[in-house]
């Protein structure tokens, strides 16, 4: 007999402050994800950044992109009541739907992490190589892509096999959200374990880059140098911020087991999860702005240019008018 737990979805939350992080998350959100798609193209049409880097960094924007959609579809629009009947118009007319959106909740968690990765294993194979490796990943980053792909996949097969740990049904035109509790508690335990192990990737692979870095600047020219510096404190930045957000998964994941944290913040922690995960999610454009000289330069001629013809086209316009 499954151990199962049943809870009807257009319940009023009477909890303000998730209600309030649920706006915030909003409010920061939108204008990051239209940060995240500006340098998606960006990244990709501009001639500055041909650096195979550049390309898992567009990968790893293209990741994000799609994981912080799906959010708001698999966990944050359930804790707005007015999103409910959104909610429950999209799941009659495309069935387990919503089921699948929180299957990938944790995919994506998955292929995240082996998007970030890759751009830690790029710099350290750049690094620390006496050859070129940039053709090497020019060439095949598409199928590093692929390959993550695949393996997000493959770890998600138990939960084909054994059903999933959260289904969403619609009988009768009212939604419910059914918790098989044994897979609730295997998906944590996994999601731990899987954390704990990518934690300790990251970190290594931080630590080892910052540790090859300082030893190869001593043998390369001057302009390779400073590009070599930029894009891997880009990598180990974004590295360590990852590494922080693992940690939390893995202190989440424990603790329905060791019980350490205070009652109130549990009953919220879904909130807190998707909002500590934003920083992943959301972080690499900043990362970018901050760390990367070049973007920078680029982002500042492209709106003083923009402001030129703007101006000239005003200019233009007013000249006419007194003639």
């Amino acid at each position: 007999m499954a151990n199962l737990t049943i809870i009807k979805f257009n319940v009023p939350r009477q909890d303000k402050t998730v209600q309030i992080l649920t706006s915030v998350q909003l409010i920061y959100g939108i204008p990051s994800l239209l940060f995240m798609l500006f340098f998606l193209f960006y990244l990709g049409i501009s001639k500055s950044y041909v650096n195979s880097f550049y390309r898992l960094v567009q990968l790893d924007l293209l990741v994000n992109i799609f994981c912080y959609i799906n959010t708001w579809l698999a966990i944050r629009l359930e804790n707005e009541y007015a999103s409910v009947e959104f909610l429950d118009y999209v799941e009659h007319h495309i069935p387990n739907f919503m089921t699948i959106c929180k299957f990938f909740a944790t995919w994506f968690f998955h292929m995240q992490v082996w998007s970030a990765g890759l751009l830690c294993v790029h710099r350290l194979s750049a690094v620390s190589s006496t050859t070129n490796v940039d053709k090497f990943w020019a060439k095949r980053y598409y199928f590093f892509g692929i390959l993550g792909f695949v393996y997000s996949s493959v770890l998600m097969i138990p939960y084909f096999i054994n059903g999933h740990a959260v289904s969403v049904v619609n009988p009768n035109g009212t939604l419910y959200k059914i918790y098989d509790m044994d897979q609730v508690a295997f998906l944590r335990i996994s999601n731990a374990i899987a954390a704990i192990i990518y934690f300790l990737i990251i970190l290594v692979l931080g630590i080892c880059t910052a540790v090859s870095l300082t030893k190869q600047l001593r043998r390369v020219q001057i302009n390779d140098r400073e590009i070599a510096k930029r894009i891997t404190r880009i990598a180990i930045t974004y590295c360590f911020i990852i590494s922080g957000i693992l940690f939390y998964n893995i202190i989440m994941g424990l603790e329905p087991f060791i019980r350490f944290l205070p009652a109130p913040y549990t009953q919220i922690n879904n909130v807190f999860m998707v909002t500590a995960s934003d920083l992943m999610t959301l972080a690499l454009p900043y990362i970018l702005i901050i760390f990367d000289e070049n973007v920078r330069k680029g982002l500042i001629g492209r709106v003083a240019n923009n402001r030129l013809f703007v101006s000239s086209i005003i200019r233009s316009s007013f000249e006419n008018n007194n003639h």
